[in-house]
Formats: C-alpha cells, sequence, structure tokens
C-alpha cells in the first residue's frame, strides 16, 4: 500500500487480497481486480520471500473474512491495530503458530519475527 510518497519498501503493489463482501467492493469501485488461485499464491510467495506478515483480517468475528494482509510490521495497518488495541474479532485465528521442539535449534529466529511477540527464547528451546 503507498500512502502520499510512503509505502512498505520494493513491494508496494498488490501485496493484500481482499475476499468476501470486501472483494465485492473492491471490484464495484475498481480499487482491485480478480486474480487466479495461482496468482494468489504467487502475492503469497512473494510476501513470504520477503518476511512479510501474512495475516487473515475478521472484521465481523472469525468465520467473516475481510482480507489477506501481506505487508511488512511497521506498515500494515490490520497489523499495527491489532497489536496496539483490543480487537478481538479482527485479531482472532483459526491458526496458531507453534515450535517443533525437535527441530528447535534456540537459535532465537522465530522469537525475533514473530509479529505478535508470542515466541520466546527460553534458556535452551523456544516456546
Amino acid at each position: 500500500m503507498r500512502i502520499q510518497g510512503e509505502g512498505c519498501g520494493e513491494l508496494q503493489d498488490e501485496m493484500c487480497i481482499a475476499v468476501g463482501q470486501f472483494c465485492d467492493y473492491c471490484l464495484e469501485t475498481g480499487k482491485g481486480r480478480k486474480i487466479t488461485y495461482d496468482e494468489a499464491m504467487e502475492i503469497l510467495q512473494r510476501a513470504e520471500d520477503n518476511g512479510y506478515v501474512h495475516q487473515i483480517t475478521n472484521i465481523d468475528g472469525e468465520d467473516k473474512i475481510f482480507a489477506i494482509c501481506n505487508c511488512a510490521l511497521g506498515s500494515c495497518f490490520a497489523l499495527r491495530t491489532s497489536q496496539l488495541f483490543n480487537t478481538p474479532n479482527m485479531s482472532a485465528s483459526a491458526y496458531r503458530a507453534h515450535v517443533d521442539a525437535e527441530k528447535c535449534v534456540a537459535c532465537g529466529k522465530c522469537a525475533e519475527v514473530c509479529p505478535a511477540g508470542a515466541a520466546k527464547l527460553g534458556q535452551k528451546l523456544c516456546t
């Protein structure tokens, strides 16, 4: 997203994917375009390759997905809102990341990059 000459670095176009009623709105107002499954997967992969955060944004509850946001932590409106304010409907997720203790080498990378601050590096392993 680019606002008044500021954005989230090199990847400024087509990083967020609207779904449901928001998708309808974006199409009707010319703010978006239809994409194929393969295009959606390419957007997700490009975001992942650049270390961006994938966030499923809910507006009216867990089952009312609004968008899949893929952006840098400092410039993602949805992610910043969910970090700064109590937004249970927006932040709720059906997926919970976890550390595989058998694969953890205590490098601390997960704790460093976790946008929610949920991963912690303990004495020996991440949790």
